[in-house]
């Protein structure tokens, strides 16, 4: 069984947040970033595919990503909004960490 970790980072401001996995959907309230460690929210998922369809949606903000993930290994998605309030993703393989 293979994991997506997601850490919603920097720019959340009690927000909405959607994310639905392979039409799996969870729904998390009230994100707020924490700039003394720099995350808001960490989700794990976990799927037994080799391969994942990943939306994060932030309906509030009108701001939506939408990834294919290969599951083969364990993934670690970091999310962040810019100043502008842009959503930025940057997927990998290693975790982030938090103090």
């Amino acid at each position: 069984m293979s994991k997506i970790e997601i850490a919603f980072q920097a720019g959340f401001e009690n927000d909405e947040v959607v994310v639905e996995m392979n039409n799996s959907r969870k729904i998390y309230s009230g994100l707020t970033t924490d700039y003394s460690i720099g995350l808001a929210e960490r989700v794990v998922l976990e799927s037994q595919s080799d391969s994942a369809t990943l939306d994060i949606e932030l309906p509030k903000r009108n701001q939506d990503i939408h990834l294919d993930v290969d599951l083969s290994k364990d993934v670690y998605v970091k999310v962040n909004l810019t100043p502008d309030g842009k959503l930025q993703v940057e997927e990998g393989d290693a975790e982030a960490a938090y103090f």
